[in-house]
């Protein structure tokens, strides 16, 4: 048979959803605080810890003037390593850290007594041995007690961590931007362009970063980008970067992080060669490498540790390295690992969909320079034609002139047919040049569509009747409307019939 144990004000202290705080509330030496022994605390008090104890979300109440603070299980994620120093401890003095935030917070609260809250509010804690990006909802409520005609206050805070979904949001949006990339920009460069603008606009995630895309020789890979906070040329940007060119025909999907931490003492530069070579991302420890400290983004604190990522494609290997300088004040964890592959494969996709465009584009390129080439071979060859075929004409109207019998003048009639023949089809080459040039223009003029059709289609009429054909024309309809008359090329329209 179990039993709860209860002090005499009735708090249990036997709280079963509080397996940690509730054993240290039990055994801290209350007696020696301002709150002292748990038997006199005022009923209110009482009714505030035990409240808090029960609470699924972090919560801390501080007490009395020296603001002793007693918090449950849940509010230990936020202390960190404060925990369990911070219990029973003045709540300014363990907060003092961030007292620029929560004492505004206090002094509006207090001066009009009422709840204060704040939602997403970027936080720098210092709860795991470092400066930590966080950000946090809370709430602050009075207190006021009565008891034995002595005026106690407290405070009653409910704190909830967002600072995955304020990071993700952000992160997501970075994403999103990049997936859009392939389809706005029209060159590699382009698109290289756009990159380093999306990723600029994220040196929260960021501190820098470096692009390296591989040379034509293929024994170097060349700095293509670089964010603001690092100079080309810098000890930490070499403008390229030499790699053994037989490591560069490995092709498949880049693996997931190398956990293997790479120390300065190893390398004299980034380890392009050992991350094209086992197709992971490779973890490099920065500190003091590269003989001054490396920016640390939108943070104070220089960058301490970089990620090199390389982009591999299925039938060109490694094209591409990246090279990202970790956010100092989160912790490189599983989310930020996704992220980081998230954006390799993104790179990898958009750059394998820019050089299909590329590739596309340039076989429309050269298809237009040999229709280019087409359409002046028939435009030259069509003006050395007509010279020649312009004085053969001119000679052959002469002789015919001067021609004795009617012998003659039949064969030079015979010659001076196939002559003009021979020019009318030249003259159709040229205009189809200057067709296809785009220079060919129609010179309309009022006709009689339906008489010019008669005239022209009679042309053909002894040739049919020669071969026993009846040729039949009907052009009523063209004469009922517009009396016939209609805007056209006669050359062209000839050229149709």
């Amino acid at each position: 048979m179990s039993h709860t144990l209860l002090s005499r004000g009735g708090l249990n202290l036997d709280n079963p959803h509080s397996p940690i705080v509730a054993p240290l509330l039990r055994s801290y030496p209350w007696h020696t605080t301002p709150l002292g022994p748990i038997d006199t605390w005022p009923p209110r008090l009482v009714a505030a810890v035990d409240i808090t104890l029960s609470s699924p979300f972090p919560t801390v109440i501080t007490w009395g003037h020296d603001n002793t603070m007693i918090y449950n299980d849940p509010y230990i994620s936020i202390l960190g390593q404060k925990h369990p120093a911070a219990f029973g401890q003045n709540f300014s003095r363990v907060w003092q850290d961030i007292g620029q935030v929560l004492d505004p917070m206090f002094d509006e609260m207090r001066r009009h007594d009422r709840t204060v809250l704040a939602v997403e509010q970027q936080v720098i804690l210092q709860r795991h041995g470092f400066p930590e990006e966080t950000y946090i909802t809370w709430s602050y409520s009075p207190i006021v007690s009565h008891y034995n005609n002595i005026l106690d206050r407290g405070i009653l805070s409910t704190v909830v961590e967002v600072t995955e979904k304020v990071v993700g949001d952000r992160r997501l949006r970075a994403l999103r931007a990049l997936s859009r990339v392939d389809s706005a920009a029209y060159s590699s460069q382009d698109m290289l362009s756009t990159w380093t603008d999306i990723l600029s606009q994220n040196l929260s995630d960021f501190s820098f970063f470096l692009i390296y895309s591989r040379d034509v020789s293929e024994k170097f890979f060349n700095l293509s980008r670089q964010s603001s906070t690092i100079q080309a040329g810098h000890a930490a940007a070499p403008l390229a970067i030499r790699v053994d060119a037989d490591l560069l025909d490995g092709t498949g999907v880049v693996g997931d992080f190398e956990e293997e931490h790479i120390s300065t003492k190893k390398l004299k530069a980034w380890p392009l060669q050992q991350a094209i070579k086992s197709r992971h991302f490779v973890r490099v420890d920065i500190t003091d490498k590269f003989g001054e400290p490396l920016p640390g983004g939108s943070w104070p604190e220089a960058s301490s540790e970089a990620v090199v990522c390389p982009i591999v494609t299925m039938n060109e290997g490694t094209i591409m390295v990246l090279i990202f300088g970790i956010n100092t004040r989160r912790p490189l964890d599983a989310n930020y690992k996704e992220f980081l592959e998230i954006i390799t494969r993104q790179f990898s996709l958009s750059l394998i969909k820019m050089r299909a465009f590329e590739y596309e584009k340039r076989q429309v390129l050269a298809l237009q320079e040999i229709d280019q080439a087409k359409t002046s071979f028939f435009g030259n060859i069509s003006h050395e034609f007509r010279t020649p075929l312009t004085l053969i004409l001119g000679l052959l109207d002469e002789f015919g002139s001067h021609a004795h019998d009617d012998r003659q003048k039949e064969k030079v009639e015979a010659a001076r047919r196939n002559a003009q023949r021979l020019l009318k089809l030249v003259n159709s080459l040229l205009s189809f040049s200057r067709l296809e040039s785009g220079h060919e223009e129609a010179k309309q003029e009022a006709t009689n569509i339906a008489r010019l059709t008669a005239d022209l289609a009679n042309m053909f009429r002894s040739i049919c009747e020669d071969a026993g054909l009846s040729l039949e024309l009907d052009v009523s309809q063209a004469e009922a409307y517009n009396e016939g008359v209609a805007y056209v090329d006669r050359d062209m329209w000839e050229k149709i019939v």
